[in-house]
């Protein structure tokens, strides 16, 4: 595979992961607010969960290969590399976290999350029990799904690759650059659809399996 071929690969997964992130998202939002909605966006990907995510594998690789390289030696004790890479994870999250939510607040006036009711929070933008869960999530994607899905991608012909790669990174940033500018201008959240999720459906579904 040509090195060529391998980073338009690499940008062909920054839009699929930006699309998990749209899903990762409203599915908290169903299970913590009772609705989705667009997040902001025109489409369904958020921009910031691919470019973080295939950032991340770049620089610290999988944790599997992170753990083969480093540890680190802790008042004589010596501290495996899976739980380097979980802090390294958790401390980026939650300087992402606050780092975008403060830029937000002061660049278009909007509280886009707020994390004051959970307990250990730090701030309106993170808290310690969310950084874990969503360092826990990436690094089993990290691990399991994003060599297979790389995988996957390069097998495309060369040509439709390069194509598909371009056009779908321009258009999602056109997308993200399009729904902050107008959060920036009208001050308030880019809603343009929410839909109310019934609870009471998903405890009938799990009622009948069990």
């Amino acid at each position: 595979m040509k090195q060529t071929n391998n980073s338009y690969a690499m940008t062909m997964m920054i839009p699929m992961i930006s699309f998990l992130g749209f899903v990762l998202e409203n599915t908290w939002l169903s299970l913590t607010k009772g609705y989705i909605d667009n997040r902001g966006m025109y489409l369904p990907f958020l921009l910031g969960y691919g470019l973080a995510v295939v950032t991340i594998y770049l620089i610290f690789g999988t944790p599997s290969r992170f753990a083969q390289k480093y540890t680190i030696t802790v008042w004589g004790h010596q501290l495996s590399g899976y739980l380097v890479y979980f802090g390294i994870m958790i401390f980026l999250i939650s300087t992402g976290e606050i780092m975008l939510g403060t830029i937000m607040e002061k660049c278009c006036g909007i509280v886009y999350w707020n994390y004051l009711s959970i307990p250990l929070h730090i701030t309106k933008y993170t808290s310690i029990p969310t950084s874990i869960g969503f360092s826990m999530i990436l690094m089993l994607f990290e691990e399991y799904c994003f060599c297979p899905l790389l995988e996957w991608i390069q097998k495309m012909p060369e040509r439709t690759l390069q194509i598909l790669s371009r056009v779908a990174f321009i258009v999602l940033l056109c997308d993200c650059l399009h729904g902050f500018y107008i959060m920036n201008q009208t001050g308030k959240l880019n809603v343009l659809w929410r839909v109310q999720v019934d609870k009471t459906m998903f405890q009938r579904v799990f009622a009948q399996r069990g």
